[in-house]
């Protein structure tokens, strides 16, 4: 295994990018300190993430194609919480919510990049009051590739105050690879998108959303809805099936629970396949968001590929949306002298 370094270009601000490729057997992965976005992620030759060819394309995205969100992935509501008895009010950036760590999250900080043997380890420092949240944070991200033709991400943090935390990769997947130039706009039955993807899913229950795809504490159980992936099926099956929370999200966008627990044992969540390719997704995490690209806009890709609505699936473990505001879902809290830890693992198979 071997791991490659490049400058990839400047930012806006002038501030340099550079480009890690872990190559190994038969996967090789693209990490750049920018976000640390997963740039590219190849399995068998085939590039299965969605991403831009230059820093530019990047920055003027607001999908969060590829990066590291946080400090905490999804939405807060209305930017408000309570933080060791202190309220606290962070950036809003999505309607009235906090979305993915506020205006200026992880996905757009300049990371610093080390090698570790095999490994790519990512480091930032989230000073204390950054979007509003307290503590100063000091976060690692561990890119590693396993023997299991898979590309594992360990993140790790520690905080000087109380503190939510809840990090993730925003990665978008098309097993049938992101190249794929048959975009039929607006229309969204070719082979370019996710649509014909199988997808399985073991989590029985789902955390119902308002009108704003924030959880409104209320579960579902799965069965006799549309989403319903315990036994596989394409995600087109019942993406247009009439369905308040599909309206809602214009497609999934949901919270799958796949337990309670803050942290547990590496475990299969989600199996995605087209016919010559799988991804099984595992991880530690008690949930993780299923959001089937509904916002995806024509953004200009890498080989200036249009990623129209559905062009990928982003498969996003993670603690519960809003957590910090229902004492009754898992904690995402940290405390000062402990450490948050989570490890998430994209494993492919022919």
């Amino acid at each position: 295994m071997r791991i490659l370094k490049e400058h990839f270009g400047k930012t806006g601000r002038g501030q340099d990018v550079e480009a890690y490729t872990l190559v190994g057997p038969q996967i090789s992965a693209r990490v750049l300190t920018y976000g640390g976005i997963l740039q590219m992620l190849s399995p068998f030759g085939r590039d299965v993430v969605l991403g831009f060819d230059t820093v530019s394309g990047y920055e003027a995205q607001d999908k969060y194609i590829g990066a590291v969100v946080g400090r905490v992935a999804g939405r807060i509501g209305s930017g408000h919480f309570t933080a060791d008895g202190i309220p606290r009010t962070v950036s809003v950036n999505n309607g009235p919510h906090c979305l993915h760590g506020g205006t200026t999250g992880f996905n757009q900080k300049i990371w610093e990049a080390s090698v570790k043997g095999n490994a790519l380890c990512l480091t930032l420092e989230s000073p204390d009051g950054d979007e509003g949240f307290p503590g100063r944070l000091q976060v690692q991200v561990t890119y590693r590739l396993t023997p299991e033709n898979g590309l594992q991400i360990t993140y790790q943090a520690e905080t000087t105050r109380v503190t939510p935390v809840s990090l993730t990769n925003h990665s978008y997947f098309n097993l049938n690879g992101q190249g794929v130039s048959d975009y039929k706009w607006p229309g969204t039955q070719g082979k370019n998108t996710i649509l014909n993807h199988t997808l399985q899913i073991p989590a029985q229950t789902v955390l119902e959303n308002d009108e704003t795809s924030l959880p409104t504490g209320k579960r579902f159980q799965v069965k006799g809805t549309p989403f319903d992936f315990t036994r596989a099926k394409t995600l087109g099956a019942d993406i247009g099936v009439v369905d308040e929370q599909l309206r809602r999200g214009r497609g999934y966008d949901h919270t799958y629970l796949i337990h309670e627990k803050s942290t547990a044992p590496l475990s299969r969540f989600a199996t995605l396949a087209v016919p010559d390719l799988t991804m099984d997704a595992l991880t530690t995490q008690p949930g993780f968001q299923l959001y089937s690209g509904n916002w995806l806009a024509g953004e200009q890709g890498k080989g200036k590929i249009p990623y129209i609505p559905r062009s990928g699936v982003a498969l996003e473990a993670q603690g519960w949306p809003d957590a910090v505001n229902h004492p009754d879902f898992p904690s995402v809290w940290l405390t000062p002298g402990s450490r948050y830890e989570q490890t998430t693992e994209y494993r492919f198979r022919r």
